[in-house]
């Protein structure tokens, strides 16, 4: 049996291990692939640093922000309302950075901007003709 999910691998691996799941778990989107009992990444590719710098800049220029994974971590500029509910909905930590474009030193596995579905449509057709398809 396979799991395969956008979700970060801390996220899925409560679910796998309740499913009995020991084959590895295909995490972000398909970005990581992720042995469950040693929590080893086998595949990685994460955003290349300069591209997700583009688009964490072109998000906050439209003001909205956006939640960071590097590392399997969840990353924040600030802790508002939305991450707050989305890291007690997942059961994971959230660390608070300030100025996130400062903070980022490495290719982050996933960038998601969280908000309600009108406004993120909006956002979609605009971060696709500015980045180009690049993202």
């Amino acid at each position: 049996m396979l799991i395969a999910t956008g979700r970060m691998f801390r996220s899925a691996l409560p679910y796998a291990q309740a499913a009995g799941i020991e084959d590895p778990l295909v995490c972000y989107q398909g970005a990581a692939v992720v042995e469950p009992a040693t929590g080893e990444f086998l595949l990685h590719e994460p955003i290349p640093l300069e591209l997700a710098r583009e688009a964490i800049a072109a998000v906050q220029a439209e003001g909205f922000g956006l939640n960071c994974y590097v590392d399997d971590e969840l990353y924040v500029a600030e802790l508002t309302e939305n991450a707050l509910a989305y890291g007690e909905f997942q059961h994971i930590p959230i660390t608070e950075v300030g100025d996130l474009l400062g903070w980022l030193e490495r290719p982050p596995t996933k960038l998601v901007v969280i908000g309600a579905p009108e406004a993120l449509d909006g956002l979609e057709e605009r971060m696709k003709a500015r980045l180009d398809g690049r993202l």
